[in-house]
């Protein structure tokens, strides 16, 4: 199994590692470790998560890290980055890590936050455009503004990918904490799930697109417990690049961070 970091040029794990920003790398508490983690043995990976979507392996495909998709005749866009996107002639997963994130801003709300409303609707009709090439239905903003801003632009981005003989999939990758403390237990998980099935029902049960709940339960090893202890101590001087560097080592040591302890994707239908 080839990884890539963006667009398809074969990479290694730790080049795949070296190309992320210090930004993201500051902490071993957000999606991306967890993410990193999974996949760093990618292609036992790919086969166990293929198996339980029901897809068929296939020779050469590939799983790109940041995958990005741009919007196309709209000028000062910013692309969208799938976090993973797996690609092969048969299939195209777009995933979405999440662990500790609040919840992501609606269409509603999206369009309310910047100045030039214009130009986020234009956007927005374009993500919009590229979901219709796969469902065959007219879409509008009213029809998604209650759905979440970024699962329309990550269903957009695996529908760039489409093709006749290719499955289109969004998939949110959820790492779930075996450890959580009692005080965390008692706050509101994100429901994920009543979204992707309004964008079910929306853009039709018979489009192309399927969407994925993957919960992943992993507990934080004594290696974790002790890299944060670690990271706590990191200096303040130049400390944004050492914690990154740091945070890399801890990714490409022997040790592993989490026991990935189980997990089962479901689909979501109306």
């Amino acid at each position: 199994m080839n990884l890539y970091y963006g667009r398809p040029e074969h990479s290694d794990y730790r080049t795949v590692i070296d190309q992320y920003s210090d930004s993201e790398l500051q902490n071993l508490t957000s999606s991306t470790i967890p993410l990193l983690s999974y996949w760093k043995k990618c292609d036992t990976a790919v086969s166990q998560l293929l198996q339980q979507m029901n897809i068929v392996s296939a020779e050469n495909a590939k799983i790109c890290f940041e995958y990005p998709v741009s919007v196309t005749g709209i000028r000062y866009t910013k692309a969208s980055f799938s976090d993973v996107m797996y690609i092969s002639n048969s299939a195209a997963i777009a995933i979405e890590a999440k662990r500790n994130e609040g919840e992501y801003d609606t269409v509603r709300k999206w369009l309310s936050m910047g100045e030039d409303v214009k130009h986020r609707k234009d956007v927005l009709n374009y993500w919009l455009r590229q979901v219709e090439k796969v469902c065959d239905k007219r879409l509008s903003v009213n029809n998604v503004s209650d759905i979440t801003y970024q699962l329309i632009h990550r269903t957009a981005s695996v529908c760039s990918l489409m093709d006749d003989n290719r499955s289109l999939n969004v998939l949110y990758q959820i790492f779930l904490s075996r450890n959580k403390k009692s005080t965390d237990k008692n706050k509101k998980r994100v429901d994920y799930e009543s979204k992707m099935r309004e964008m079910v029902r929306i853009i039709g049960s018979q489009g192309r697109v399927k969407f994925w709940i993957h919960e992943v339960v992993i507990g934080e090893t004594k290696f974790y417990h002790d890299s944060t202890d670690e990271l706590k101590r990191i200096s303040w001087k130049n400390a944004k690049s050492e914690k990154a560097q740091f945070v890399r080592k801890c990714l490409l040591a022997e040790n592993e961070l989490f026991e990935f302890i189980r997990e089962a994707p479901r689909r979501i239908e109306i």
